[in-house]
């Protein structure tokens, strides 16, 4: 029984940790994207962003934020992206 609550428990952490991971990921990138395209812009990748998951996912986001030349490629990506 205390081997399963300490695998849980080890479990449970390494879940908060990535959250947390992801929650500063998503944090840095809108920094960026505002940064390089205004608060307007920021704000619908915001949005956008917040369906955004995996490592690799945004990852890839990041990328776009320096290969986009304007505001509403990145938008248009990122919607693309998502299906929508």
């Amino acid at each position: 029984m205390a081997g399963l609550m300490e695998a849980r428990t080890r479990e449970w952490k390494a879940q908060v940790l990535e959250q947390g991971r992801a929650e500063g990921e998503r944090a840095l990138l809108l920094r960026l994207a505002e940064r390089r395209f205004g608060a307007e812009t920021a704000a619908r990748f915001s949005e956008l962003l917040a369906e955004v998951d995996g490592a690799e996912d945004l990852i890839e986001v990041g990328d776009w934020i320096v290969e986009c030349g304007t505001g509403a490629e990145l938008l248009d990506r990122l919607r693309r992206a998502r299906g929508t």
